[in-house]
């Protein structure tokens, strides 16, 4: 009987060999840490004792407000976090060399990791899901309000842990401290939102707008938010990628068409909305497009140069003189990052010129002078050397003294009461922008100093992308050398009869 019984059970089956080694080993590393299983079982033993206190006298509407403040505090914070020593606990170990050695791209590794740690979330999600029917019963909860806030907290939760992950490469403890700092930061107004649509009267009314829209302007605002937190989790896994993979692999080229494709997408969308229905539409495509513009000159102007030609040498191959022209902007290093990215800089400002020209935006001078210095403070660090080992963390390290510089001169105007010292901000696009918002009465006049300032640092930054591009031309003819070496031996070589 029992054996009868058994054999009908289906056997256990480990994980499929469909999925990626790396997937299959983070998931069962992740699933059976102490801090993992400790964390989950505090969590729901919160949510429990939590939900039992609507017993003893416990209004709903603050048991609402605590049960969405500890899934913000699991689904942004605990779990995106260990993704900050992911690529750090390898690279402390000395692993990373052991997993390339099995044919395993830098890729792979960052999207097993990525992978593994999104599980998670999502089967943190999935155990929300009870303690939603059980509010629900108590009353003064909509289910439709919570489930689209809860896929919300997924969707940051993934895009969360993809850039802890990406910026997990970094060594220095400083920058990592800046960076834990910066997307703690951009993660807050997710939370506040979030926050606010499932538990202020404004969420039902975002709720009613939305559901009057149109069905295709709904369909396009679901794919475009969609599309774009894709991307974004790309980009962030893509850089983690480029950053642990050794000097023979070219991880930029693809990264960029990518890029370029999908900042022009959002510009063609953004055109579309404020021709085909208002500038204030159009705003729904410049937001994501400007933050992304901003990562994209991160990531550029960044990247070491190229030492090996072979990183080279799939441009180099390409005959035809257009595509060997356009292929200059592919090449990995800051060199051509700087000319890619004016290129990319210029998309926000052509979408903001259209909805301010053509449907008669609110958008003045003064705000046009606010983008730019926003789109130019990221070639500062270019002409600024602090740190010339690591681009990247020179490029943050410059960053965070313009930050700490116009953070001086706003204190320091605001103790002497002298708002006309301002206008010392000009020097730097950032200190520009504090500078403005200190000297109320003279902010048009720094904005305008400012930006022309700034375009000088856009000059400097060129000019040295040229001066270093004689490089990439060294790499180009010893790449040609290659392609002309195999050639000669491939060809078959002349026998002595027909000599």
């Amino acid at each position: 009987m029992n054996s009868a019984a058994s054999s009908r059970v289906a056997p256990l089956r480990d994980f499929s060999d469909r999925l990626s080694p790396m997937v299959v080993k983070e998931l069962r590393h992740g699933l059976r840490t102490r801090f993992f299983t400790s964390a989950l079982i505090l969590f729901h033993w919160l949510l429990i004792m939590l939900l039992g206190s609507t017993m003893v006298g416990v209004s709903t509407e603050q048991v609402n407000e605590l049960f969405w403040i500890l899934s913000l505090i699991a689904m942004l914070g605990a779990v995106p976090i260990r993704g900050f020593t992911a690529l750090a606990s390898e690279l402390d170990s000395n692993t990373l060399d052991m997993l390339t050695l099995t044919s395993i791209s830098s890729f792979r590794i960052v999207w097993g990791k990525w992978t593994a740690l999104f599980s998670q979330s999502l089967l943190l999600m999935c155990s929300l899901l009870p303690y939603i029917v059980a509010r629900y019963q108590f009353g003064g909860v909509e289910i439709l309000r919570e489930i689209i806030g809860l896929i919300f907290l997924l969707l940051g939760s993934a895009l969360a842990t993809a850039a802890f992950v990406g910026f997990s490469s970094q060594t220095t403890r400083l920058v990592r401290g800046m960076l834990v700092v910066a997307l703690s930061a951009g993660l807050l107004p997710l939370g506040v939102f979030v926050n606010v649509f499932v538990n202020e009267s404004g969420g039902d009314s975002m709720l009613r707008s939305f559901l009057a829209l149109p069905i295709w302007q709904m369909a396009l605002f679901v794919i475009g938010f969609l599309g774009v937190t894709t991307y974004g989790v790309y980009f962030f896994l893509a850089l983690g990628a480029s950053m642990i993979a050794p000097p023979s692999e070219n991880h930029s080229t693809v990264k960029r068409l990518v890029s370029f494709t999908a900042l022009l997408s959002l510009l063609m969308l953004g055109l579309f909305l404020t021709t085909a229905v208002s500038s204030d539409a159009g705003f729904w495509a410049f937001a994501p497009l400007m933050i992304l513009t901003l990562l994209n000159g991160m990531d550029l102007l960044t990247e070491s140069l190229p030492k090996l030609p072979t990183v080279v040498l799939p441009i180099v191959k390409q005959k035809k003189l257009p595509t060997r022209l356009l292929g200059s902007f592919l090449y990995p290093g800051w060199c051509s990052g700087v000319f890619l990215y004016l290129v990319l800089a210029v998309m926000p400002m052509t979408l903001l010129t259209v909805m301010t020209g053509v449907r008669r935006g609110s958008f003045d001078d003064e705000f046009f002078s606010v983008m730019a210095c926003f789109l130019i403070a990221p070639l500062v660090p270019v002409c600024v050397r602090v740190n010339r080992k690591d681009y990247f963390v020179n490029w943050w390290a410059v960053t965070m003294i313009q930050v700490g510089l116009g953070i001086l001169m706003a204190v320091f105007c605001g103790a002497t009461g002298s708002r006309d010292l301002a206008g010392i901000g000009m020097f730097t696009p950032i200190t520009t922008l504090f500078g403005a918002a200190i000297g109320s009465s003279r902010s048009s006049g720094v904005l305008g100093a400012g930006v022309g300032i700034s375009l000088i640092w856009a000059g400097a930054a060129i000019a040295l992308a040229i001066r270093e591009w004689p490089r990439i031309r060294e790499l180009e003819a010893e790449a040609e050398l290659m392609l002309l070496r195999e050639k000669n031996a491939a060809s078959p070589a002349p026998s002595p009869l027909s000599s």
